[in-house]
């Protein structure tokens, strides 16, 4: 798929916001799903919303927004071969909720160079995510 022009931090938060629904929110904290500013976002639409767009600085922003969904569609829009050591680590410490260690690890951490590295060492963690993000 041909990449789109990069949208803003701003302008993907704004689509987000747009998205938001508070029954979806009600049903995520049903599912243990906390952390950050909750939108209630279904996954297909973060999804669609990623689609074609590919940025490292985009996804740093949207992460750093502490939005929950914002935090999925980093991974997606994410470049592995960018992806330091670093940042994971950075940004499996602050996993929150099973939903963003899943969708991080499976669209973004399995596709870098550090992969398999960081297995053995987050499987023997005592933080949960971290731990899960070992095996997910």
């Amino acid at each position: 798929m041909k990449n789109l022009p990069v949208p803003t931090c701003d302008e993907m938060l704004a689509q987000l916001r747009s998205l938001g629904n508070s029954t979806n929110v009600a049903g995520q904290q049903r599912f243990a799903i906390v952390g950050g500013e909750q939108l209630g976002v279904s996954l297909p639409e973060i999804r669609r919303l990623g689609k074609g767009i590919h940025s490292h600085e985009l996804a740093a922003q949207l992460w750093a927004s502490n939005v929950h969904e914002a935090r999925i569609l980093a991974a997606q829009v994410d470049e592995p071969e960018k992806v330091t050591l670093q940042q994971m680590e950075a940004w499996a410490s602050e996993f929150e909720s099973w939903d963003v260690c899943d969708q991080v690890t499976d669209e973004l951490f399995i596709h870098t160079a550090y992969a398999m590295q960081v297995i053995p060492e987050w499987a023997a963690r005592e933080e949960e995510f971290v731990r899960r993000a070992a095996f997910a």
